[in-house]
């Protein structure tokens, strides 16, 4: 035993981050570290018998400088063997947890593991224990491309309008299965503010029984950077409780202004 830095000492945040996952991980989920420098902590104290691998420095993220490649496609920004790994994963698990090491409040990080998971999947939840200790979890069904399956013309503020949404897993459930929601937003007025969303899941007395909020496209989209006349999609993951009675239940959609809650 010795003070040996790669398990002990500066990395006490993703140790705890570890810790954690010992306990929400399930052994047929995938974890994935796109940070070489954790392996170490996770051979040392993960202990939950899932497939975990540490992908190779995508070519698209800023480590020092100027990224290798710069692209609008997240696809190409992670490089072939990242994708390959994810397209894999995604086929053969139901569940996803990515370790990422870069928040969404570094300005200089591009992040585009973690974009092109948001892009294509349905992200759940988030556990963090510092801003360079994330872990997402995604429910890896592909998300719905192109026109929503369901039209609507829901206008928040004269600013958004929620022109259409897809539920690719249909439209029952079991207690603890998670509900992914596909959001189809179109810009009406350049807003002036980074709005939230929330998804609500009520029962028939209308009680909230789920709630998922935050950043629409999972902090990748920010309303007040969305141009008029674009469209957007925005994938959610929704899991419901556990002892949740069977009955009909409604899903409500909320765009709110995180600083005041109107």
């Amino acid at each position: 035993l010795r003070d040996d830095p790669r398990y002990i000492g500066e990395w006490n945040d993703v140790e705890a981050l570890v810790d954690n996952l010992n306990t929400q991980v399930d052994g047929a989920d995938a974890v994935f570290i796109d940070r070489h420098l954790y392996t170490p902590l996770f051979m040392n104290h993960f202990k939950v018998p899932a497939l975990v691998a540490t992908l190779p420095y995508v070519p698209g993220e800023n480590y020092a400088g100027t990224p290798a490649v710069i692209s609008d496609d997240p696809a190409t920004l992670i490089g072939w063997e990242a994708l390959y790994a994810l397209n894999w994963t995604a086929d053969h698990y139901q569940h996803l947890w990515l370790v990422a090491s870069a928040s969404p409040f570094e300005t200089d990080k591009i992040r585009p593991i973690e974009r092109y998971l948001v892009d294509h999947y349905f992200q759940i939840e988030e556990m963090s224990t510092s801003p360079r200790a994330r872990a997402i979890e995604f429910l890896t069904l592909d998300a719905p491309q192109g026109e929503p399956a369901q039209q609507t013309a829901f206008t928040f503020g004269d600013e958004v309008e929620l022109t259409g949404f897809d539920l690719p897993a249909g439209e029952t459930y079991a207690p603890g299965d998670v509900l992914p929601v596909s959001l189809v937003w179109e810009v009406i007025n350049a807003p002036g503010f980074d709005y939230n969303v929330s998804l609500f899941l009520m029962d028939e007395q209308g009680a909230v029984v789920a709630q998922r909020d935050g950043q629409p496209q999972a902090t990748f989209g920010r309303m007040s950077r969305w141009e008029v006349g674009q469209v957007y999609r925005d994938n959610h993951g929704l899991r419901l409780p556990t002892n949740l009675p069977e009955g009909t239940y409604t899903l409500q959609i909320v765009v709110y202004n995180w600083q005041t809650q109107a």
